[in-house]
């Protein structure tokens, strides 16, 4: 994922990247304990992951 960022981002800074994914992530565990977890763990993972790694 990192490098997928990388490649379709090259004239971003590196750390800012990781910043952005780890803050993300953070915020998307807030939303889910907040919400109830009306989703399962793999539920909210995916719709992370489904954000971050661009489709083909």
């Amino acid at each position: 994922m990192a490098d997928d960022l990388k490649e379709a981002h090259p004239s971003l800074p590196t750390s800012y990247l990781q910043h952005l994914v780890v803050s993300n992530f953070i915020e998307t565990l807030t939303w889910w304990l907040k919400k109830g977890q009306d989703f399962t763990d793999q539920e909210v993972v995916q719709f992370y992951l489904d954000l971050l790694i661009p489709k083909n």
